[in-house]
């Protein structure tokens, strides 16, 4: 993929939303709705205190439909990845491949159309912990 700012710095975003078909929209300080067709992962740091362990929380709501949370603490800067397989190992989707600073983070998963056992891999430095979910429909 390649980045392109063109025009962003004529706009003032104040607000975001998605919908169910990985459509996102802005809305401006002009009045403008501005919207793309894209795949969408939400990340968030949410501890401002230390983290001194790493660590990768079972996911909630465990089993779910369609979309589930996945909480994980990173103890150090440097490039994590998550990555979510089905049961026979072959990966279905990689939702963090990023330089992350330590910090507890969140990111919610929506799990394709087949129900199903998955498991979610959180990697960084030399830390690795895998956990097992499971889909319903």
């Amino acid at each position: 993929w390649s980045l392109d700012n063109t025009y962003f710095d004529q706009f003032h975003f104040y607000t975001a939303a998605f919908n169910e078909e990985d459509k996102i929209f802005f809305g401006t300080s002009d009045g403008y709705i501005i919207g793309w067709d894209v795949t969408v992962t939400l990340i968030r740091d949410d501890y401002d205190g230390e983290i001194s362990h790493y660590k990768l929380e079972q996911n909630y709501p465990n089993p779910f439909n369609p979309a589930t949370k996945i909480t994980f603490y990173n103890a150090k800067p440097g490039n994590v990845t998550l990555t979510v397989f089905d049961a026979l190992g072959r990966e279905v989707d990689n939702l963090v491949n990023t330089f992350l600073r330590e910090g507890k983070y969140t990111i919610e998963f929506y799990a394709p159309s087949a129900s199903g056992v998955y498991y979610y891999r959180l990697q960084s430095g030399d830390f690795s912990e895998t956990r097992k979910m499971i889909k319903l429909k």
